[in-house]
């Protein structure tokens, strides 16, 4: 938390937590691949799968600009702890 160190001067441990709990993480579809494929070097997951389950609300997704897709990756993961069904 650099930026808070930076900012304030000095370093709070509780600010960190706190803030790094309350954010969701948010990829792109192109960085979900990468991350899956760091996970699992096999992981057969294409963009087109992605973005299916996204317009099918299987995962959860924030639309930037109207153009941009950013995935929840909680929400990705829970689903692939699910099951695709």
């Amino acid at each position: 938390m650099k930026l808070f160190e930076d900012y304030f001067g000095q370093s709070n441990k509780t600010l960190s937590v706190a803030t790094s709990q309350q954010v969701p993480k948010l990829r792109t579809v192109e960085q979900t691949i990468k991350e899956l494929k760091v996970l699992d070097q096999g992981c057969q997951i294409t963009d087109y799968a992605l973005r299916q389950w996204m317009r099918k609300g299987k995962i959860k997704a924030l639309s930037v600009n109207g153009n941009k897709q950013l995935i929840y990756w909680d929400s990705l993961l829970n689903f692939l702890r699910k099951g695709v069904n």
